[in-house]
């Protein structure tokens, strides 16, 4: 089970700064708990990340995908106006892992297939807000069971008072002959994988979708 985003050696230092995944930061702690107590006595010990102490918060902590995917994009979209990119920050890594888990489940409940797949990353070559509490992306996810990329077609908009997606319109990977019955390009195959992804854009109302699933009602429905 993935439980740290990275650990990276502070240079001059025999200390590490650790990224953790939000949704099993919890884990981490149980087994770790001595030595961060001793990181919050005496700051020595472990450097966490701003990303990281923000989500080790016990909120975050008991928190589903779902409410930490829209406080984040809440907190993203709040100072930005329609139309602009969304820039990365800690905020938009942390929405981005827990859409990681967010996405398979709402597919899952149309598609039974997605019991047994996950994601395990993004690339975008749309990312941006257009409308209050809402935003849309367009790119690539990775399939966690082989590693591949598939085409991404995300637009969600987060309810205004509360923590949960109100809308969300989801078309996700290319008609094909791979595993799920979708195109499946390889991770390591980066000439491939930045083609695919110019392409997406333009073809986004061409693409055979494999998986297409809308949740709520459209917002911009007349």
């Amino acid at each position: 089970m993935e439980r740290l985003h990275s650990v990276r050696p502070i240079p001059g230092s025999q200390r590490f700064q650790l990224s953790f995944d939000p949704l099993t930061a919890h884990q981490i702690i149980d087994e770790s708990f001595t030595r961060w107590d001793e990181y919050e006595r005496s700051c020595s010990g472990f450097q966490i990340s701003s990303a990281a102490r923000r989500i080790l918060s016990l909120d975050e902590m008991t928190s589903k995908p779902e409410e930490i995917a829209s406080r984040c994009l809440r907190a993203i979209l709040a100072p930005i106006s329609a139309g602009a990119a969304i820039e990365d920050s800690d905020d938009f890594s942390i929405f981005q892992s827990a859409m990681e888990h967010v996405i398979p489940s709402i597919l899952e409940e149309e598609y039974p297939w997605w019991r047994y797949e996950s994601l395990d990353g993004f690339l975008f070559a749309v990312a941006r807000k257009v409308g209050p509490e809402e935003a849309l992306f367009i790119g690539l996810c990775l399939l966690i069971s082989d590693q591949t990329w598939t085409p991404l077609h995300l637009r969600l908009r987060i309810a205004p008072q509360s923590d949960n997606i109100e809308w969300l319109v989801c078309r996700l990977g290319e008609s094909g002959t791979g595993n799920g019955g979708m195109v499946r390009t390889p991770y390591g195959s980066s000439r491939q994988t930045t083609k695919l992804l110019n392409s997406v854009v333009d073809r986004l109302e061409s693409i055979a979708w494999a998986y297409a699933i809308t949740r709520g009602s459209s917002p911009h429905a007349a």
